[in-house]
């Protein structure tokens, strides 16, 4: 892929422009936070991960369920042993593996919603200081344009557009100090971890290619004959066949017979139409990580245009052909697109942890970058 391709050349571009940019946004970020580097608290996905499968209560509450399905398992595995039932047994053993799945994947997506929350955190906290700054420049701006208007050298468009920009700005910032503190109460509840905005959120994510590999025929035929809910349907098939031979052994009632054979009926259509919600979860999963991609690959061509356009103002400046407040608009614009390339990284780890779970597959942490 073009965006991966390319990666390695604009992470060095990153880095040596991010090394080189004004210590402001350091200083910036330092005073959000009210800590210096050095006593600012680590945490990453790996911790909060821990944490969330100690504390949260969805966990909390699968595990009890679980353990309920377990005491289920034992009696069923009982009353088997006396009454020798083909039947029992083979219900008892569905139910068993349908609870032990059940538990697996719901800690699964509770652990990817918190990976999400990260992701998502993380980029708030970085741009809480860039959106402050940019209500700084506005403000100044206004000033300078209000001074222009008392001069005689711009007209009252100009000054009403500056306004119009500070009330944007201002509105951007309000929005990110409410999503900061919808978030940050939303990852407590599922981590336990209160407060996170005192720590310092280091996980990364890293791709050397694209992750879908294989086409979404491949996919989809993977997940049918992968994804557990399809055994599941096929056993309940099974055990209503069992049901309608024993009661026909039994000489029952045509009655019973006959709805024995309804049930028969309706397991099949319940494995038809799990076969074709599967396809549409792999099909929807498979979509949002090829447009994750795209979006991706067109942030790296945005964030290389930035970072020349940032080179390009600093010129401009030495040269004094731009006041400080200019080349500061484009270094905060170079920030922004280098964070919203970072979420989307996470984001496109997320689509493809959906995905293998979409097809059947255990979830694979392979991409994150704990430094």
């Amino acid at each position: 892929m073009k965006w991966a391709k390319g990666l390695s050349m604009i992470v060095i571009g990153i880095f040596l422009t991010v090394v080189i940019l004004p210590v402001w946004a350091k200083e910036g970020t330092q005073r959000e936070s009210g800590k210096t580097e050095e006593e600012q608290r680590i945490l990453t996905l790996e911790e909060v991960l821990k944490k969330c499968t100690e504390n949260n209560l969805e966990i909390k509450k699968a595990s009890l369920n679980f353990n309920n399905a377990k005491i289920s398992y034992q009696r069923g595995l009982s009353s088997y042993l006396q009454t020798g039932s083909k039947i029992d047994q083979e219900q008892t053993e569905l139910s068993w593996e349908r609870a032990r799945w059940t538990f697996e994947r719901t800690k699964s997506q509770i652990r990817l919603g918190v990976i999400s929350d990260y992701i998502n955190l993380k980029d708030l906290k970085a741009k809480l200081p860039l959106k402050k700054e940019n209500v700084a420049l506005a403000q100044r701006n206004l000033k300078r344009v209000k001074e222009k208007v008392k001069a005689g050298i711009a007209g009252k468009i100009t000054a009403l557009g500056a306004e119009i920009n500070l009330q944007s700005a201002q509105q951007e910032l309000n929005q990110i100090q409410r999503d900061l503190e919808a978030a940050n109460k939303s990852f407590a509840y599922s981590t336990g971890i209160e407060n996170s905005l005192q720590y310092d959120f280091v996980t990364g994510f890293e791709f050397k290619d694209s992750l879908a590999t294989k086409s979404l025929d491949e996919y989809i035929q993977e997940a049918l004959s992968k994804r557990k809910e399809i055994k599941f349907a096929q056993k309940e098939i099974e055990i209503a066949n069992l049901t309608v031979e024993k009661l026909k052994m039994e000489n029952a009632s045509s009655l019973d017979i006959d709805k024995a054979k309804n049930d028969l009926k309706l397991a099949q259509i319940a494995l038809e139409k799990q076969e074709e919600d599967i396809k549409e979860d792999v099909q929807n999963k498979y979509y949002n990580l090829k447009t994750v991609e795209e979006q991706i690959s067109l942030q790296v061509i945005q964030l290389e245009k930035s970072k020349e356009e940032l080179e390009n103002a600093r010129q401009q400046f030495q040269m004094g052909m731009i006041i400080k407040d200019d080349l500061t608009l484009k270094e905060i614009s170079y920030r922004e697109r280098k964070l919203n390339y970072e979420k989307s990284l996470g984001n496109y780890f997320v689509a493809y942890q959906n995905l293998l779970l979409a097809i059947g597959e255990s979830l694979n942490f392979e991409g994150i970058n704990e430094n």
